[in-house]
């Protein structure tokens, strides 16, 4: 082979293998550039996927909130519930504008803010006629109120007049009367239609919008619906009384409210301190002999125990071994064997 002829070999093997590398250049390109475009795709997917997930997370707040504020709905009485109730349902509103128009459930979320919005009326009305209702029966007292807050709003009466053999007294305005046993009202005539009574379940006897706590003065049915049901009931159909006993603790009622109680187990769930009383009549860090049985409530605090004995009409307070003994609702007498009792 001459010379000629292998400068020419070389020279087109020279040409084919730039050809090879300008193809293999060019498809290396295409490639990154088909890689980076699946890339941008799964990127913009990614951001897309975000913005849904956004959108359906406000939607399931909304909702959430809803559900909140229909449960709240069930069980909602003073004005601050209904006030709770209200909130709820506004920040649901809220969350369901949030939703935007992309969304596919933005449909959805644009007609549950005109049915929140209803809610949200209803609710708010609420929240109104609780405030009005609890301002109008604020100057009313009923059955299980205490003696200290029928005078407060009812005035002294014209007669006070103790019965000892049924350890009671007997409040007159006028030809209306008023029985008070141990402080608390169990009984009226309102014979001159004078007295500010209300009969429903507006006016609290102690412990105002606590519904965690029964009191002295407590209905029946508050007790059994706070403490539970009691593990034995004792009923003396003659004296009108009734003791329901949880384990060894028990609850005396007479005609169907509250009087005494023990708490052996300390499981009652008991308070007998009634702040706005206490306010009222600026009760201070002590009481003394003489001292009215509220103020010792107020003062000294829930007692472990309160024991009648109606055959000397006496009753007692006890603060574990220590005791404070009263007569017709004032201090006569104590025992502070544990040096825990608040005396002057």
């Amino acid at each position: 082979m001459t010379l000629k002829r292998l400068k020419s070999l070389a020279d087109s093997h020279a040409v084919d293998s730039r050809k090879r590398t300008r193809i293999l250049t060019w498809l290396i390109v295409v490639c990154e550039i088909g890689l980076a475009l699946v890339i941008l795709g799964k990127y913009y997917q990614h951001l897309n996927s975000r913005k849904l997930s956004a959108h359906s997370e406000e939607f399931r707040l909304a909702v959430n909130k809803a559900m909140n504020a229909a449960d709240l709905t069930q069980s909602a009485q003073s004005s601050q519930e209904w006030n709770q109730v209200a909130t709820n349902w506004q920040e649901a509103i809220d969350l369901m504008k949030a939703v935007p128009t992309s969304s596919s459930k933005y449909p959805l979320a644009q007609a549950k803010v005109n049915e929140y919005q209803r809610n949200l009326e209803y609710s708010q009305g609420n929240v109104e006629k609780k405030s009005s209702s609890t301002s109008e029966f604020s100057n009313y007292w009923t059955l299980g109120s205490r003696w200290e807050e029928v005078t407060r709003i009812q005035g002294m009466p014209s007669q006070l007049i103790p019965s000892q053999s049924l350890c009671q007294e007997v409040a007159y305005y006028d030809n209306s009367k008023v029985e008070i046993k141990n402080g608390i009202v169990i009984d009226y005539e309102n014979g001159d239609n004078n007295l500010r009574i209300a009969a429903n379940e507006s006016v609290k006897t102690g412990l105002s919008g606590n519904n965690s706590y029964w009191t002295i003065g407590s209905k029946r049915k508050d007790v059994v619906s706070i403490q539970g049901t009691p593990t034995e009931i004792f009923r003396y159909d003659s004296l009108d009384k009734e003791i329901l006993n949880y384990r060894n603790s028990t609850v005396e009622l007479q005609k169907g409210i509250v009087t005494a109680y023990s708490n052996s187990d300390k499981n009652l769930r008991v308070n007998t301190q009634n702040n706005a009383l206490a306010k009222l009549q600026g009760n201070d860090n002590y009481w003394t002999v003489g001292s009215k049985r509220e103020d010792v409530f107020n003062t000294q605090g829930t007692p472990t125990e309160i024991v009648h004995y109606d055959y000397q009409c006496k009753e007692v307070l006890r603060y574990g071994s220590s005791s404070i003994e009263l007569k017709n609702g004032v201090v006569n007498g104590y025992q502070n064997l544990d040096e825990n009792l608040k005396v002057n």
